[in-house]
């Protein structure tokens, strides 16, 4: 069976999402948090890697996953290469946060980002401290990605969300990477938390991959 490797977002929380830290700090709950920008009436919820796993066990992969200091920025890229080549994975999707990371992983294993951190250095002090030394490393590696090689960048694929209540990063995605190696769609910041959302998506992306010949 083919292998995805899933790398989650900001781990600040129980799920393990910036949305989760921000409602923390405001001293909101999850579900007003939730419907203060969208009705999410009705739609199933869930651990993002757990619909990661059940979404793309229907495409005939099995996912794997890491837990990442996502500050560590040498460790991470680090341990997604080490993961990547020990267990012969074929896909990477990742949320967030962890999206940056995949999207500068100089790999031509295909990725698929979740709403990503596209320029952390900005998006991520907005919602908790961070390092000097991290957001240096950030630094680097935001230039880096701007000047992967093409057989890289025509592997990085991206799924944002109308309505994003962090970052909206598509235009600057599509200035970095292929134009058609995105799609906007509706749902909220942590769109692998709702699988409403996020199969269309999927669904649209793992299309575009086959017509581009990297799956």
């Amino acid at each position: 069976m083919k292998k995805i490797l899933y790398i989650h977002g900001l781990k600040v929380s129980s799920d393990g999402s910036i949305a989760n830290d921000a409602k923390r700090q405001a001293g909101q709950n999850a579900e007003e948090f939730d419907k203060s920008t969208l009705d999410l009436t009705n739609i199933r919820k869930g651990a993002s890697a757990v619909n990661i796993r059940e979404l793309f066990s229907d495409y005939g992969y099995e996912t794997l996953k890491g837990s990442f200091d996502l500050f560590d920025a040498r460790g991470t890229l680090d341990e997604i290469k080490g993961l990547v080549l020990k267990n012969k994975v074929s896909l990477v999707v990742a949320s967030s946060l962890g999206a940056f990371y995949a999207l500068a992983f100089e790999s031509p294993v295909p990725v698929i980002a979740l709403n990503p951190a596209f320029k952390p250095t900005s998006d991520v002090p907005s919602v908790c401290d961070v390092p000097d030394k991290t957001i240096s490393a950030w630094q680097e590696l935001e230039k880096k990605m701007a000047s992967l090689k093409p057989v890289y960048k025509r592997a990085k694929f991206a799924v944002f969300s109308q309505s994003d209540e962090f970052f909206r990063h598509k235009d600057d995605f599509d200035s970095v990477f292929p134009s058609g190696n995105s799609v906007l769609v509706e749902g909220p910041h942590q769109l692998s938390h709702y699988r409403t959302y996020l199969d269309p998506g999927i669904e649209l992306i793992l299309a575009r991959m086959k017509a581009a010949k990297v799956l």
